[in-house]
């Protein structure tokens, strides 16, 4: 896993996407927040200097729910790599707010938001349970469309917080690694990805890489 920014460390490698780690953004199915833009989420989730909790307000919201404080929630120290990404991408290595709680599990997750219907969290995925849970689209600015973390969006980049798993080999090893790779773009890897909460390549994708390495 590279940043776009340590890419040329794999130059005169091979490297192909496998599938992502991702950062969704999620909210209660009833919150009416459509999206959210980098600069919202790092007003809201990172340390300001100020004792000011973040509010619904603060991202447009009226109404009842518009005074209310956000709980904010995310993955426990050691959770996966990607509350860290998001620390460094968004809030630039800055903490979070000290309001903020970790959650251990994804069910721990759900329950919190079955006890607070105004929570906002950060997540690899939504949890299996999350059915009454909503993913917020993201968008890299205020001037831009906001895009939901579908395997389309990733693939073409315009999901902002996402990370992508590669395979990185000699390429004069192709051909001896040729059954690895077809059996890691195969139909059979997307369910070890998705227990892993990663997010595969798009069906068309993962076709058209399992064809390249099925031509002798």
């Amino acid at each position: 896993m590279l940043t776009p920014s340590e890419s040329a460390a794999v130059e005169g490698f091979e490297s192909i996407t496998l599938a992502y780690h991702c950062i969704v953004v999620l909210v209660p199915a009833t919150v009416p927040l459509e999206k959210i833009t980098l600069d919202q989420l790092r007003d809201t989730f990172g340390e300001s200097g100020s004792n000011t909790d973040s509010r619904w307000g603060d991202l447009g919201l009226d109404g009842p729910i518009g005074s209310s404080a956000i709980a904010l929630q995310v993955p426990a120290v050691g959770l996966g790599i990607g509350v860290e990404f998001f620390r460094q991408i968004v809030l630039g290595n800055r903490p979070f707010q000290t309001t903020v709680a970790r959650y251990a599990t994804p069910a721990e997750l759900v329950l919190r938001f079955a006890g607070d219907h105004r929570a906002m969290a950060l997540a690899p995925v939504r949890p299996p349970n999350g059915v009454d849970l909503k993913i917020v689209p993201v968008a890299a600015s205020a001037k831009e469309p906001a895009f939901s973390p579908t395997p389309e969006n990733l693939h073409s980049g315009d999901y902002p917080l996402a990370l992508p798993l590669r395979i990185v080999f000699r390429r004069d090893m192709t051909q001896t690694l040729r059954p690895l790779l077809r059996f890691l773009f195969s139909d059979e890897l997307v369910l070890i990805l998705e227990q892993a909460q990663l997010i595969p390549l798009a069906p068309a994708a993962r076709r058209q890489q399992r064809s390249a390495f099925e031509k002798p």
